[in-house]
């Protein structure tokens, strides 16, 4: 007899050892699962905080070149290499924050219903490029060109952006009756005759796209041409 209630007694032992050890690791599990989320979201914010704190604030300036193409370029790797394990709602929140208030305006009016939320970081990406990178014609380069002025630039930074700008509006191609054409257009009134300017700007354009020469003279006659037929 005794020997049966030892046997029960070890046997009740060892079923209150395994419930005890059963318990725990439960305990244990639930700890780990609300402590594994707090962890994660520390860690996403530390990521984005850390990005944020590198990365600059995406101005758009179509005449100083500040095209959303060259600013990704420059902080690309901060979003796809350096913290690609950053969830992709993070990063679309993250390069968000880098825009300026009006890019971020004219995106959301671009992406309207959706929030910004409900894009995905690569498309968000593609619709900014899309909308922040129109390439200046060569006369407007031509046109900034001619106004350069210094602009509390050290002496290397203005050298630097002259020389710049100076090779954009491919200067060194005009011969004497390209400048007479391009003084022809900017002596056109910026707000009177700002339609006939873009009309002529484009004119030209096409005709040098097409290797076609063109001279102030038929520029006159193109002009006389519209006023007859708007008359």
């Amino acid at each position: 007899m005794m020997q049966m209630f030892k046997k029960q007694n070890e046997q009740h032992q060892a079923a209150m050892t395994v419930l005890v050890q059963a318990m725990t690791n439960k305990s244990n599990d639930e700890s780990r699962s609300e402590i594994t989320p707090t962890t994660s979201g520390v860690s996403q914010t530390q990521l984005m905080n850390d990005i944020g704190s590198r990365v600059a604030m995406f101005q758009f300036d179509l005449e100083t070149e500040k095209t959303f193409s060259k600013w990704y370029a420059r902080h690309e790797a901060a979003f796809t290499v350096e913290r690609k394990d950053l969830e992709d709602k993070s990063k679309v929140s993250l390069l968000m924050s880098k825009m300026s208030d009006e890019v971020y305006e004219q995106y959301s009016k671009r992406i309207c219903p959706r929030k910004h939320t409900e894009v995905e970081f690569d498309e968000t990406v593609k619709t900014l490029e899309q909308m922040f990178d129109i390439k200046k014609s060569l006369f407007s380069h031509r046109f900034a060109c001619i106004n350069i002025a210094r602009d509390d630039e050290t002496p290397v930074e203005n050298t630097t952006k002259v020389n710049s700008m100076c090779e954009s509006a491919m200067s060194q191609d005009i011969d004497a009756e390209g400048w007479k054409v391009f003084f022809w257009l900017k002596g056109l009134d910026a707000s009177r005759d700002k339609s006939t300017r873009t009309y002529f700007i484009r004119y030209v354009e096409q005709k040098w796209e097409k290797k076609e020469s063109v001279n102030v003279n038929d520029l006159c006659e193109e002009w006389k041409k519209l006023l007859r037929q708007n008359s």
